[in-house]
């Protein structure tokens, strides 16, 4: 795992010429709902931090995911984290909120 500066940017992950190509790695162990739903809480608040990027929708998404894994619904919490987290990655400064969302739907799904 590298991290490393480039041109302003923080670059977590493997990466291959990271001007082009950025591999993603997420854990694929299983995580409990529990687990899942404190993770999301603290994506949660830094994500609707009022000098946060994210917009409207993407900070809905998430809440909506988080209601989705209290009532035990991973499948449309799995899709709603994913949407998430595309509005996250694309989002100035948020990038680490991406991984941590994806890690979450890896334990999920994994």
């Amino acid at each position: 795992m590298a991290t490393f500066n480039q041109q302003n940017q923080t670059v977590y992950g493997g990466q291959n010429n990271a001007e082009t190509i950025n591999q993603v790695q997420y854990r694929t162990e299983r995580i409990t709902l529990e687990a899942a739903r404190e993770q999301l809480d603290e994506v949660i608040d830094v994500a609707c931090a009022e000098d946060s990027q994210l917009d409207q929708l993407g900070r809905d998404e998430l809440i909506a995911a988080r209601q989705d894994l209290e009532t035990g619904d991973t499948a449309t919490a799995t899709r709603r984290l994913e949407r998430a987290r595309a509005w996250l990655a694309d989002s100035v400064g948020l990038a680490t909120l991406a991984a941590t969302v994806g890690q979450i739907v890896g334990g999920l799904s994994g």
